[in-house]
């Protein structure tokens, strides 16, 4: 499995399956968050080094801005602890997991273009603010949600 490092402590990529759940555990992943329509089943020995998050988000649709919201503050507060590291991941990897991963480094403090830049320079096929699943009331979404919840005053590493 190739794990798209983004940041120190995020990666993203495909729906991980099998064995693949251990490369994760092996490279410092610690928490998941599953974007897509089914939760994953994982060995028992595998759930207690990773906590798993299902949240699911419907794959060429525009994603409701309560769920960009949602999505980001579950990143937000795993990255909270230094000793975090995320794997964000929807079915290929392409959409839905970059985009939400887009929305949450805007939130940060980052530049639309260069958060974009950052993602795709570590997974070229990734499309962050994907037209079928956002528009630019997205940006203005997550920007307000970070400013209304302090995000600007304490941003944790990403």
């Amino acid at each position: 499995m190739y794990i798209h490092w983004i940041t120190e402590h995020i990666a993203q990529g495909p729906k991980p399956y099998g064995n693949e759940y251990q490369d994760l555990v092996n490279n410092g992943i610690t928490h998941i968050l599953d974007l897509t329509e089914f939760s994953a089943t994982v060995q028992d020995e595998i759930t207690t080094q990773l906590h798993i998050i299902h949240e699911y988000i419907i794959d060429f649709q525009f994603i409701p801005y309560t769920q960009v919201e949602k999505c980001c503050q579950i990143i937000y507060d795993i990255l909270e602890q230094p000793q975090h590291k995320l794997y964000i991941h929807c079915w290929a990897g392409i959409g839905r997991s970059s985009t939400i991963l887009w929305l949450y480094l805007i939130g940060c403090g980052i530049d639309p273009e260069l958060a974009k830049n950052i993602i795709k320079t570590a997974n070229r096929a990734a499309t962050p603010g994907n037209k079928s699943l956002s528009d630019s009331s997205h940006i203005s979404c997550i920007k307000a949600y970070a400013a209304d919840h302090g995000w600007s005053k304490s941003t944790p590493r990403l």
